[in-house]
């Protein structure tokens, strides 16, 4: 029995912009027959001035099949640009804003707004560094959609590796 698997690649704007990396991401991806089970993210603190090529990627990538997400959501400093700018699959909720979700006001009412934002906006919300159930039966109230972290397992190393 094959098992398929969400296999997720972090992605920097530079990787997005040089011609010779997308285009070896979108080859492989046209050669791949499981490109839904593929996920790029990019780094929310990543600066980005050029919107027009990352979101043709972007929608490149996800003719393909494959799907893209922002990745360590509330770190950075154009939080709000790369939601309203780019056409993503994913919000990736920083992990020190849900270590924090227990015990901080701020980051309960932050993670709170997000996933009602991301809702409205059509966009699943992923919880990063879920360690406990009571942070997951909070992040549940919120109506997040995704939950990873220790709480669910620890990573393990994979059992494949792409060759280039």
């Amino acid at each position: 029995e094959t098992k398929q698997v969400k296999c997720s690649f972090n992605i920097s704007i530079d990787d997005i912009l040089d011609e010779e990396s997308r285009e070896l991401f979108v080859s492989r991806l046209s050669q791949f027959e499981y490109a839904e089970y593929v996920s790029f993210e990019l780094l929310e603190s990543e600066n980005i001035e050029e919107y027009e090529e990352v979101r043709d990627f972007i929608e490149e990538v996800r003719a393909l099949g494959a799907s893209f997400a922002i990745d360590d959501f509330g770190t950075g400093y154009s939080n709000f640009d790369h939601l309203l700018h780019l056409d993503i699959n994913y919000l990736k909720i920083d992990g020190s804003l849900v270590k924090m979700i227990e015990e901080d006001k701020a980051s309960q009412l932050f993670v709170a707004a997000m996933v009602k934002f991301a809702k409205e906006m059509g966009i699943k919300t992923v919880a990063e560094y879920v360690s406990s159930e009571s942070i997951y039966d909070q992040l549940v109230t919120y109506g997040i959609d995704f939950v990873q972290g220790y709480w669910l397992g620890k990573p393990e190393k994979p059992s494949f590796y792409l060759s280039s």
